[in-house]
């Protein structure tokens, strides 16, 4: 990822390029960088969610700053994702980018249509905690219902 060290140890959890960039673990670190002092002492999901939160709904500008950069950091991924994959709707879920609500859905949206030629639709999601794996359960049961129940064999 553009901006980020070369990754190595890419099997260790919460690692790599888009993780240091956009990923949770990175919202307080740029948070101390624009000079904004008052972090929360959460752990960083937890830190992440607040200050992202906090940026979504003040004015001022170290806050503003925080997401605009944030959400071009986002932007800066799913580029990537979205010129391979070129999916019809991305969503945007997890406990930090939920926190900024269609604030947060908005910059992301305008960053992605400047770095990438595909225009996915962005919503955000309703799932905060584990979206990817309760997106796993239910494909798995919706996959399981229709083999159990189907009664056209």
């Amino acid at each position: 990822m553009p901006g980020t060290p070369l990754v190595r140890q890419v099997t260790k959890a919460n690692s790599g390029g888009y993780q240091e960039l956009a990923g949770s673990q990175a919202v307080p670190r740029l948070a101390r960088e624009l000079g904004i002092e008052d972090i929360p002492p959460a752990p960083y999901a937890e830190a992440a969610a607040h200050l992202v939160a906090r940026a979504a709904e003040t004015d001022d500008a170290p806050h503003r700053h925080l997401l605009q950069t944030y959400a071009t950091r986002l932007a800066t991924g799913l580029a990537s994702l979205v010129s391979v994959l070129d999916p019809e709707l991305v969503v945007l879920s997890g406990t930090s980018l939920t926190s900024g609500g269609e604030t947060l859905r908005a910059l992301v949206q305008a960053e992605l249509e400047e770095l990438a030629a595909s225009r996915p639709r962005l919503v955000v999601g309703d799932v905060r905690e584990h979206p990817v794996l309760r997106g796993a359960l239910e494909s798995a049961l919706a996959t399981t219902r229709d083999e159990v129940f189907d009664t056209s064999r």
